[in-house]
This record gives structure tokens, sequence and C-alpha cells, in this order.
């Protein structure tokens, strides 16, 4: 198609037929489909269909991003943030107007559709990504609902769901696959792993259906009269070229952008959970490992549409599924690829596993694999395997011509776009070294030339670089330290014992009844044996108040004080018998506490320390669980920031402190911070490096060094110019943390 009247008629055409309603099959959710804590009880319904209240509103407008796309209105957030005072009243009327019935919310919703290609040289209407702007004013009012369902959405929806709920993490579904494929292979069970595609998951949600769920799940019908209206009044237009087309009605699905539609989803594909919770109970289908998680067995992992299944896979199980999930797509709207989608096997031969696939109608697929972004395996993972998500860094850099970019510039496109692609590989897995060397000469690379295929000089050793701002660093991201203090956040969350699925493994697969100090640490999973070996990494950060002192060991853990027995007493540590002990099992005589050798005077002396150091901790027996506390954080929580704070290499002077705190642009902050250091491309340091040029100032013949900005006769003339104009009396600086009254350095005052 050439013409431009032939193309809008297509893509209309084909997003009219995609938003047109499927029409109902006969079938319906059982009545108890969900029971007891997944249901959504009388005392939850109380607020959720109380008026709203200025403070919730202003909320929801407080917590949108002030510089999202605005909808057809062209109003962004920032707008009614700003103006909250001014227009409070208006937005009030239509919270209570919307409340009582009497709003037509069709004036609000209507959104526009931008198309953006997936793939380079898109010609087919299937590569090209719809993105969505709505209204708003409309986001507002979602945004208000959708805060108020937040608070309902743990307990509610299925433990095996890890999207868009607080205090659950994208990457709680891969661990729980990684485990059981780690265990499937161990034990030489057989398994059968079915990874869903599903079409155009969002847009073609069955609105009857959704309403279905709503009320099984027992919402109250008010309130579920006034979601039906927020997702049923939506009219839609396609932007192509800039031309916008006729708006026309939407007749299934929830709208990306709509921040409520990341739950409402969530509630449609947990029918599909309950549905196979209710198979399992029957007996028509079979989870695995039963023995990590309880009852009958694992058999589903959701993120939004993200979805895998999984069966023992008896020919009883394939067929099953296969009919289980064809009823759930005739009810729910959503649409299954089989074809796309993938089926793995384990322990089956290659002639089952093909039998096994072809039953599903989906191609043979094999490990390794990617869910969510991480490559994930039954076996361990090399270098080779984890190499293709590093190298997509330079993949990233490619569209950008770096070397017209100023260091600010690369310095932001470091951080943001190159170090982001890694934090989901680094939060899950331990790189080797030979990974970190790679991520880290295409940062370099980038930071000093501009691109990753030219060689340039670099003035500031890597290292010095990647320290913190506060500890007179740039603040570029190492990926060895990050590493560290992402995977350490596993034991931070184990240590609390909040978590869901993947806990439940944990607990029944290593730590088997004992705290996580005393955890198996061998034989384990490849996330495991990352992750274990930093439990000393976190001991920097934790502090514990002891209860019974059962969970806490007597010479790592930071019990009485900031520091740790073995590190504050190396000498008695160097000779214990027992470095594992607990602090319970210590303080009930401390004559278990053993030691190789009698004392010499520096044990004698470093004993009787401890015993007075004891004596003012000692725990209250029977006091109850020990809690572990982040004394990093003033909020006692643990962050990720703090602990690659706190492993960094310290100490900063002064005026590397100062630099950032100056009101200039942050390239010049940046050329500041490197001139402070005497690690400027100078004459002198150019021909330290064997470059061009004599190193010699070309207007006075003296060495040109960082500070001959001050001292070359030019230079001089310049100064004396510069103080007349300002009237600052005294001598010309010699270098930029001096000044002429040697109380204010220049070149870093903040005014």
């Amino acid at each position: 198609m050439q013409s431009p009247c032939d193309i809008r008629a297509h893509v209309d055409g084909f997003y009219r037929s995609l938003f047109s309603a499927a029409p109902r099959s006969g079938l319906s959710l059982a009545r108890d489909c969900w029971t007891g804590r997944q249901l959504v009880s009388d005392a939850d319904n109380v607020p959720l269909t109380a008026p709203f209240s200025e403070g919730e509103v202003w909320a929801a407008i407080r917590g949108m991003n002030p510089t999202s796309a605005p909808g057809p209105d062209g109003l962004p957030a920032k707008f009614f943030q700003t103006f909250w005072n001014v227009i409070k009243p208006e937005i009030m009327a239509i919270f209570d107007e919307f409340y009582v019935g009497s709003i037509d919310l069709g004036r609000l919703k209507y959104g526009i559709i931008s198309l953006i290609p997936k793939v380079p040289g898109a010609s087919d209407i299937r590569q090209f990504r719809p993105i969505t702007v709505i209204n708003v004013i409309f986001r507002i009012l979602a945004k208000g609902y959708a805060n108020r369902v937040t608070l309902l959405a743990d307990h509610i929806t299925h433990p095996n769901q890890s999207a868009f709920i607080q205090g659950r993490y994208i990457l709680d579904g891969v661990l729980v696959l990684h485990e059981v494929l780690h265990e499937v292979r161990s034990k030489h069970l057989r398994a059968v792993f079915l990874k869903i595609d599903f079409h155009k998951a969002y847009d073609t949600v069955s609105w009857p259906f959704l309403q279905e769920v709503l009320l099984r799940k027992g919402f109250d019908d008010r309130w579920i009269t006034r979601v039906m209206q927020m997702v049923s009044c939506g009219r839609t237009a396609v932007n192509i070229n800039g031309e916008i087309g006729p708006y026309f009605p939407t007749l299934c699905g929830v709208r990306q952008g709509d921040p409520f539609s990341p739950f409402l989803f969530n509630m449609v594909v947990d029918a599909l959970a309950a549905i196979l919770d209710k198979a399992k109970v029957a007996g028509h289908i079979h989870g695995i490992t039963p023995h990590l998680a309880g009852g009958s067995g694992i058999s589903l992992l959701q993120y939004a549409d993200d979805t895998i299944i999984m069966v023992e896979g008896s020919e009883a199980d394939i067929a099953n599924l296969k009919f289980l999930l064809l009823c759930f797509q005739q009810m729910s709207g959503l649409k299954i690829n089989f074809d796309k989608s993938d089926v793995m096997v384990m322990g089956y031969s290659p002639a089952e596993a093909l039998d096994i696939a072809n039953r599903l109608n989906c191609r043979l697929g094999s490990f390794p694999t990617t869910y969510l972004g991480t490559p994930i395996s039954d076996s361990r993972l090399t270098v080779a395997d984890l190499r293709p998500t590093v190298a997509k860094l330079q993949t990233r850099i490619e569209p950008w011509q770096g070397r017209w970019l100023s260091k600010a510039a690369r310095t932001i496109l470091i951080n943001s776009s190159l170090s982001s692609l890694l934090l989901f590989l680094m939060s899950f897995y331990s790189l080797h070294e030979t990974l970190h060397h790679e991520i880290t000469k295409v940062q370099s690379r980038i930071y000093w030339a501009g691109d990753n295929n030219k060689q340039k000089y670099h003035m500031v050793s890597w290292p010095d670089i990647c320290k913190p701002r506060e500890q007179g660093g740039r603040g570029i991201m190492c990926s060895k330290r990050m590493n560290i203090a992402l995977l350490s956040r596993w034991l931070w969350r184990i240590s609390q014992g909040h978590g869901g699925l993947w806990l439940d493994i944990i607990r029944n697969k290593y730590l088997r009844g004992q705290p996580l100090a005393f955890c198996q640490r061998s034989g384990g999973s490849q996330f495991w044996q990352s992750v274990i070996q930093l439990l000393p990494v976190l001991h920097i950060g934790t502090s514990i108040s002891v209860g019974s002192g059962a969970a806490t060991l007597f010479w790592f853990d930071c019990w009485a004080g900031d520091t740790p027995f073995a590190a504050r007493f190396p000498d008695l540590f160097s000779i214990a018998v027992a470095p594992s002990i607990s602090v319970e099992r210590a303080l009930i005589d401390l004559g278990r506490l053993a030691f190789r050798r009698p004392f010499g005077p520096p044990e004698a002396a470093a004993w009787q320390e401890l015993l007075d150091c004891v004596a003012l901790h000692e725990p209250v027996v029977d006091a109850g669980p020990d809690e572990v506390r982040w004394r990093l954080e003033p909020s006692g929580q643990f962050s990720t920031k703090s602990l690659y704070m706190a492993i960094a290499p310290s100490s900063a002077p002064p005026p590397l402190l100062a630099v950032w705190s100056i009101r200039i642009p942050l390239k010049i902050r940046i050329f500041m911070w490197q001139w402070i250091r005497g690690q400027i491309p100078s004459g002198v340091e150019v021909r330290k490096r064997n470059g061009p040029g004599s190193g010699l100032c070309p207007l006075c013949g003296t060495p040109e060094d960082s500070n001959h900005i001050f001292s070359c006769v030019s230079a001089q003339f310049v100064w004396s110019c510069f103080r007349e104009v300002v009237g600052v009396i005294g001598a010309t600086p010699t270098s930029p943390t001096s000044s002429p009254n040697s109380r204010t350095p220049p070149a870093l005052s903040p005014h």
C-alpha cells in the first residue's frame, strides 16, 4: 500500500477489529473459584466505596510523573500539580459527580494511539508497538482508584503473581523458576514447562469476563459498576505521521497507560491461577516439586501476561492442561499464540519431548532460555551464556554519536541507559570477573572517547571515577560493587522473613528450620552460591537487637556495638574453635567459647575487654526473636545505595566534595573536578603520555600544567582585568583551590 488513504483505512480497520467484542462463550467461573483470604471482605469494601477526600486526590496527582506524555487535551501532570490549589474545586467535583453517577466519562477518556516500530524497516502493522496516551484528568481518577485497591492487592492476588504488587519483586518469579529447574535436574525428576505467549493481552480482555471476575472476588456491586464505567467509556484514534484519524469506540481490553489497568489485568489472569489450582486439587493436573512449596506442587508463575505453566507431563496432564487453556481463552478473550509458545521438558527422551510439543501445538524449546529478560537454565550458566546480555551495551550505544556528547551527557548515558541494562542480571547472578572487565571497558571508552572503537587519553583512573561523589569520584556505576550490593538485598529479604513462594522454597531447600547464619552453604543452585557467599558483606550494615540470640552469630554479627567481635578482637577470633557459634549458645556458658591454645598477654587483655562488652549487651533469655536493623539508613531498612557506598573506597578531599554544590552546568563541574585533581589534558600531562607537542605553553614558553591558567603571563593579565571589573582585592590565585584572601576558593564558590 502506498496511498495515505489506503494506509489509513488499513490501520484503522486493524484496530477497530482488535478492539471489537468477541462473542460470549457459554463458559463461566465457578462461584467458589476463590475462597478464603483471596476474597474481598465486607470490611475491605468499606474504604473502596467511600467518597474520595482531597488528600486522596492530591496523593494521586502528586504520585504522577510530572513530565509524562499528556493526552489529547495537551495538559501534562505537572499542570495539575502546579495549579492544584487553583483547580482543586473542579477536580473534586469530577470525583464527586462520578461517585453519584452523574458524569459522562466519555468526555474525559479518549486517547490517541501512536505507532512505534519494533524492528527497523517495519512494514506490517503487527511490527508496530501501539502506545496510547490518555488525558491526565482521567488518569487522576483512575490512579485514585488504583491507590485504594493497592492496599488489598497483596492478599487478593495469587502468590505466584509478582507484577505491580507492593512487596513483590519482578525477580521473585525468576528465582522460583531457577530453583525449581535446579531441583528437577538434581533430583532427576520429570517436568514440562510451557512458556505462554498471549496475543495483544491487554487489548483483548473481555469486559463481561472482567466484571464476572470482580464479582466472584467479592467486590461491592457499586464499586464494580464504577470500575466498569471507567473501563468501557473509552474512545480511541490512531496517529499516522502526525495525522489523527477519526475516533472510534473500544469494546474490549484495558488500556495501557491507564494506572488502573495493571490491577484489572492481574485480576483477569488471576482466574487462570485459580482454575489451575482447582484442577490440581481435583487431580486433573499435577504440579512439580511439592516438597519445596507444600500442597500439590508448583504449577504457575506469572508476571502480568508473562506466564509459565509447570506440570509433571503425563498424557492426562497435557490433555487436561490444553483443555483448561482453551476454556480460559474462550472466557477471558485473551488469545494464546500456541504456535509462538515454547514448551521445554526435563527427564523425557527426545521423542517424548517432541510428542508433548505436538500435542500442545507449541514449539519445542530448550535451555538456556530467558524469563523476564533474565537468562535461565537447568544447569550452571557460563560466561558465554551471560555474555549476550552484556554485549547489549555495545548495541545500545550504537545509535548515539557519543563523541559529540559532553562528559556530562556521557555520564548520564552510562548511568542510565548502559547501567540499567545490567541491573536485573546483576541482581540475580554473580558475574565473572571477565564480564565485569568487559562492562568497564565499554563504560570507560564511551566516557573518554565518546564511542567504543577509539582509544583516547584516560586522565583519571577508572576506580577513582567509579567512586561515589561523596567520596571524591564521579559517581559512575562500578559494576562489581553494584553486583555485590544488589545480590545482598536477597539476604536482607530472607533475614526479614517477608516473602511469598520464593521464600518458602529457600526455607525448605536451604534453611531447613535454621537461621540464615547456619544455613546450607554448599551444593546449592548457581543463584544460592552467588548470594550466600555475601553474608559477611551484609554484616557491614546490619545491627541486631538480640532477643534470645538463637539466630545471631556471636563472632560475625553486630549485636554488641557497631563492629563484629571477629573484627574487634581478631587475636581471639583467630584461635576460636567454633567461629559460627550463636549468641544464645555462647552466653549459656562462656566456657563454650573454646580456643585452640591458652591465652597470651594480648589475648588475655582482649578476653577481659570482650567480657566487659558482653556484660553491657547480655540479652534476656527467652526474650523473643532477634530483630535485624539496617544501621546505614535512618529508616532501618536496607537500601542498595547505602551498601554500595559502604563497600566503596572512602575519603575525599574537601574541594572534591564542594565542586558538586556549585550552581553551574554539570559539564563544567566535571571539568573542575578533573582540574582540581591535576588531571586535565594539559601540555605536561599529554607529554607524559607520549602525546603530540612539547608540553610548553605556546604563549609564554613555560611548562603548561593544570595551574598554568593562573601562572601564565597572559593569564596574569586576564586575572588583573577580572579583579578590576569585579572589585576583588588581593593577589592572583595560584590554583583552583586557592583564593586572594586564602579563605574562599574562587573556583568552588557556590554563588
